[in-house]
């Protein structure tokens, strides 16, 4: 609910500034971007607005100095490469070179174009942006400095901590060292009862505890051993890779008349997306129940990310607990109450467009399916034929 919130209020104000979320600013592109992609969202093709193609524009871009292009870099990095033009690397290698043309002497990196004094945010905002590149000169001598400069607030010192995961260095690196404290120690002692504070001892600040969240999702992430805060691929919940076939013998089912409606069905169960009740029969006309539904979208769209339910109906061996606990993570499918989910309740029309439209949000696309009242029960075989059709227009078959 928290995420489809904020993709109902980022379409509102792109609806409202018609595209535009800034003239100059083009970091507002970039942050939405990275939200996107951290939420597995193809930001060229949110409801019908592309929010990468502003980061393409280099003059533009770079107009905002380093900080405008250490930004782009990280949210173009972010995205997955089938989502990105041709012209995508060539932008990304400018900005990087942009980034290597701006190091100090020292090592370092300052905001302003003509500033000497390198500075510790955005030396660990450099570190961080070019993390993914063999620049091994350049971040070399930009850590060694990274670990002498002083980090004097909450904001300093969560950048730190998330340049050095990015770039694969120990929080308990000897070189980052202050006092016998590593950089997460000290910035643990910015806490304040709900939040970080910007200086020690003072209240809670906003842009503090934003950073200082993130530090803290970084080094989780980093002890896990789990894939760097700026690195989503495992947060992707989409495969554009067709499913592999299943045995041939799933694929074909005899209770199944010969025409469009059949080749449809026969086509999603050799990619593994459904399949059969034995004896090569379908079933065409039985009613689908809410656990069959999770099921078939949760193959159909390759989701993987689950979150366990407190629904106190499901087994915890029933053949569908994992479909369902997946549907619910990515709030396709949500439960009767919060602890009952009847996973043999009778599916409707209208619950069925429900669910795929949701399922549709996930793959950038309009909600395709009136949901308008209609309590007629849901046959397997027409669910089947509303998801190939889904799938079709995603262009994902």
């Amino acid at each position: 609910a928290y995420f489809r919130a904020y993709f109902d209020a980022l379409f509102a104000t792109l609806n409202e500034k018609e595209g535009v979320l800034h003239q100059r600013k083009y970091t507002e592109y970039a942050r939405a971007v990275l939200a996107l992609s951290a939420l597995g969202r193809n930001p060229t093709r949110f409801s019908g607005y592309d929010l990468v193609a502003p980061l393409l524009d280099t003059s533009a871009v770079e107009k905002q100095g380093i900080n405008g292009v250490v930004w782009a870099l990280l949210a173009l990095n972010s995205c997955d490469e089938s989502w990105l033009k041709e012209d995508a690397t060539a932008v990304k290698e400018t900005y990087k070179d942009y980034i290597l043309d701006r190091q100090l002497m020292d090592g370092g990196w300052t905001l302003s174009a003509q500033g000497t004094a390198s500075e510790v945010d955005i030396t660990a905002m450099a570190l961080t942006a070019l993390a993914p590149y063999d620049e091994k000169t350049a971040k070399s001598k930009g850590i060694r400095l990274l670990a002498k400069l002083p980090a004097d607030s909450a904001e300093s010192l969560s950048w730190v901590v998330v340049a050095m995961t990015e770039n694969n260095i120990a929080l308990n690196d000897s070189r980052f060292d202050f006092a016998e404290k590593t950089p997460l120690d000290r910035l643990l002692d910015y806490r304040t009862e709900d939040g970080f504070s910007h200086e020690l001892g003072g209240d809670t600040n906003a842009m503090a505890t934003e950073q200082g969240f993130y530090a803290l999702v970084a080094a989780q992430r980093a002890m896990e051993k789990q894939p760097s805060l700026f690195d989503f691929s495992d947060r992707r919940t989409v495969s554009r890779v067709p499913k592999k076939a299943v045995i041939a013998e799933n694929a074909t089912f005899a209770d199944l008349e010969e025409g469009e409606a059949k080749d449809k069905v026969e086509a999603l169960a050799k990619r593994g997306v459904l399949q059969g009740k034995g004896d090569k029969r379908f079933y065409p006309e039985d009613t689908l129940t809410r656990a069959e539904l999770a099921t078939l979208t949760v193959n159909a769209l390759s989701l993987t990310r689950r979150e366990q339910t407190a629904f106190e109906d499901l087994s915890t061996d029933a053949w569908y607990l994992p479909y369902v606990e997946i549907a619910v993570a990515h709030n396709i499918i949500l439960g009767m109450t919060p602890v009952v989910f009847e996973p043999d309740g009778e599916v409707t029309r209208e619950h069925t467009a429900l669910m795929f439209n949701r399922a549709a949000t996930i793959l950038e696309l309009d909600a395709p399916f009136s949901t308008e009242t209609d309590p007629t029960p849901m046959t397997r075989l027409q669910a089947a034929v509303w998801l190939y059709d889904l799938l079709e227009q995603a262009e994902v078959l």
